[in-house]
């Protein structure tokens, strides 16, 4: 860290320990000399009970379905783990592999291809802007 960073990070400390935003600071000024003492379980509730939000809620949306599984790489049409580029000796070859899979139902979905680009690439990103911002508000109805 070079001296400009130490001096600067030195200073935000001053300043919250001036106006009392480090625990330092709220010790020496007795604010913490509170003792919860032994009774009760340790729970708390704070404050009220709220209701959630309709918005936060599911809404009736589509809802997928989602299984797990088990390949054999023998049986695997993609990687059966024969690669010439796997070395066991350093590393064991995998026999089997987990497979996740969710399986959406009825959601919407955009897919962007793009040639000779790596995973967010900032000029895709930059491309395609403007047309997925049109297509994920499409059907908006203004109240």
């Amino acid at each position: 860290m070079n001296a400009t960073c130490r001096m600067l990070l030195v200073s935000c400390f001053h300043l919250l320990m001036g106006i009392g935003l480090c625990p330092q600071a709220a010790l020496a000024a007795g604010f913490a000399s509170e003792k919860p003492g032994s009774e009760g379980d340790g729970n708390f509730i704070v404050g009220p009970g709220y209701t959630i939000d309709r918005d936060l809620t599911d809404l009736g949306n589509p809802k997928g379905k989602y299984f797990e599984f088990s390949l054999r790489l023998a049986e695997s049409k993609i990687f059966r783990g024969d690669d010439t580029t796997l070395e066991p000796a350093k590393k064991e070859v995998r026999t089997e592999r987990k497979i996740f899979v969710l399986k959406a139902k009825g959601y919407h979905h955009r897919y962007v291809f793009s040639k000779a680009t790596g995973h967010c690439d900032k000029r895709v990103f930059e491309l395609t802007l403007a047309d997925t911002l049109v297509w994920v508000w499409r059907g908006y109805k203004a109240e």
